[in-house]
């Protein structure tokens, strides 16, 4: 992981979001992952402004951006979608969930230019 990154309320944890390298070759991949907010705090901009924060750090660092999320059909490609995200394939997960299916994965670049 480079950088982990919260958003906070009133002095409470209310989001989380990490930046992991994904390429240490000449040409720098970050992605974006484990973005969280609490339930309570979601629509209420919290999401985005880390998000943000992300694009901001892959910046300053010339670096390309991506994200895997799971297409489980809610508001998650919506809302990258929404902060500009660009959908660049689907494929089925490496890894399986509890009951043993493989979910479909998302994958998402930010377009810099």
């Amino acid at each position: 992981m480079l950088v982990a990154l919260v958003g906070t309320e009133e002095n409470e944890i209310v989001g989380h979001v990490a930046v992991t390298n994904l390429e240490p070759a000449e040409r720098r991949r970050m992605e974006l992952s484990r973005l969280f907010v609490s339930p309570e705090q979601r629509r209420h901009g919290v999401g985005a402004a880390l998000v943000d924060k992300v694009v901001d750090y892959a910046t300053q660092h010339k670096s390309d951006l991506a994200l895997e999320v799971v297409d489980d059909r809610s508001g998650t490609l919506v809302f990258y979608e929404g902060q500009g995200w660009r959908l660049t394939g689907r494929s089925s997960a490496g890894w399986r969930l509890r009951d043993g299916s493989r979910p479909n994965l998302a994958h998402f670049e930010y377009p810099f230019r």
